[in-house]
This record gives C-alpha cells, sequence and structure tokens, in this order.
C-alpha cells in the first residue's frame, strides 16, 4: 500500500505582510542535474491577480520563475542574453480554490508550464548554446536578489505567448505572493517549509523563512478590510474572501 505524506503549508503575505519568503540552499550535488533539467512542482491557493510566486537562480544571468499575471499561470526562463517568458491565458487559477502547477525547463530542448502535471504552451528552445543554467538559491513569495531589484528589465530579445509585449511586466516590479503553497518539489525532491511533523530528508535545505505562517491561514478580510457598508453584516471566507 502506497503512503503519501502530506506536508504542512505555508501562508504568505497573511494581512499583507510586507516581508514573506522562504529561501531554500541549491546544494552542489544537484548542481549538474539542475544545469540539464527543472521541474518545480506545488499546490497553490490565491486571490492575487499578479504575482511572483517561485524564483529558483543565481544573481542575474540564469534564472526560472512561475508567476501569476491577471489570475492566470506564467513563467520566464533567462538564460544569459536570452529571454523567454510564457503566459497561459486559457484558465484562471486566482479563484479560491487549490491548484497544482509548476514549471519546467530542458537544456537545449523545452521550457513549459505545468497544471495538473500537464504540459502548458511549451517552447521549444534553440538546440545550441553556451550559457548554462546556474542556480544557488529557491526562493518562494516573491523574493528576487538584489542585482535584478535594480535591474529587473526585459530584454529585446525576448521570445513570448503573449499579443501584447507591453503586458510583460519587469520582474522587479510583480507584487510578493499572496497566498498558501504545499507539497512543493523540485526535480522529486520534497521542499519542506515546516519541519515538525516529518522526518522526510531532503537535499534543499530551508536557510530562511520570515512571515510565513503555518498551515493555510485566511485574512480576517472584514476586521481589515471593513467591506460591508450601511452596517451590513460581514462574514470572513475561506479563502481570503467575505461574505
Amino acid at each position: 500500500m502506497l503512503v503519501f505524506t502530506e506536508f504542512i503549508p505555508a501562508t504568505f503575505s497573511k494581512d499583507n505582510t510586507a516581508d514573506s519568503t522562504a529561501v531554500f540552499h541549491v546544494p552542489s550535488s544537484q548542481t549538474s542535474k539542475i544545469r540539464s533539467s527543472v521541474k518545480v512542482t506545488l499546490f497553490i491557493r490565491t486571490r492575487q491577480l499578479s504575482g511572483l510566486i517561485v524564483y529558483l537562480g543565481n544573481d542575474n544571468s540564469t534564472f526560472l520563475t512561475l508567476e501569476l499575471n491577471n489570475g492566470r499561470l506564467a513563467g520566464r526562463l533567462r538564460l544569459c542574453d536570452s529571454t523567454y517568458y510564457i503566459l497561459y491565458n486559457s484558465s484562471v487559477i486566482n479563484d479560491g480554490q487549490q491548484h497544482l502547477v509548476g514549471v519546467e525547463f530542458h537544456a537545449h530542448q523545452t521550457f513549459q508550464l505545468l497544471r495538473d502535471d500537464n504540459p502548458l504552451s511549451p517552447q521549444t528552445l534553440p538546440s545550441s548554446g553556451s550559457c548554462a543554467f546556474d542556480a544557488s538559491q529557491l526562493i518562494f513569495g516573491g523574493g528576487i536578489p538584489a542585482a535584478l531589484r535594480q535591474s529587473g528589465r526585459v530584454r529585446r530579445n525576448t521570445d513570448v505567448v503573449i499579443a501584447d509585449e507591453s503586458k510583460i511586466p519587469k520582474l522587479s516590479q510583480l507584487n510578493k505572493f499572496k497566498g498558501t503553497i504545499q507539497d512543493a518539489e523540485i526535480n522529486d525532491n520534497k521542499l519542506i517549509f515546516f519541519s515538525s511533523n516529518t522526518t522526510v530528508q531532503s537535499d534543499f535545505n530551508l536557510t530562511s523563512s520570515t512571515g510565513v505562517v503555518a498551515n493555510e491561514v485566511t485574512d480576517d478580510i472584514c476586521t481589515n478590510q471593513s467591506p460591508c457598508l450601511h452596517n451590513g453584516t460581514c462574514t470572513n471566507v475561506f479563502y481570503n474572501d467575505f461574505r
């Protein structure tokens, strides 16, 4: 009988906490594997329109992201002087329900988004090139290296799956992710935000966690925003909603 371990979910930016990130170290034992192939998957729950969910990379020359763009799944891949951007327009994922999403990269082959482990909008990459994908850190919640906060530009030779290139947000201008993350993995390695309920070992160790709350915890919308006018009764609704 197969036994599946469910890990404690992590809530990011609860009550609009300004700094809410979790950082994992990429070990040297995984460096060569990541250069040739990367697959990041996770369950998310959010009502946010736009934001940066995951950043995997080094300071600024190579990185891979998973993003929200107007409620839709998006991602970008930078390989030195080339940046690729994908936006999956067909459905929204910011409905407060839990969705299994991801992003995948195979060197000199493909870059694609994932939903329910199925590929979305796969992009063919050049079959040759001298730029090797390198990553030293894996960041959840919207953090990016300082070098990208200073530039954050979209380069002119960007390949995109989007009608209007002006709609591609600068990485440095994306909101922090507001929502929950659960059962995150990279190349089948578990990423453990809270270790109290598991003995599972992972090559990717959590190096810092700031403003991240254990379990799926909804905002107190009624108190924080007072959305009900004219003495109306407000009731908080999971997740991050009211009636």
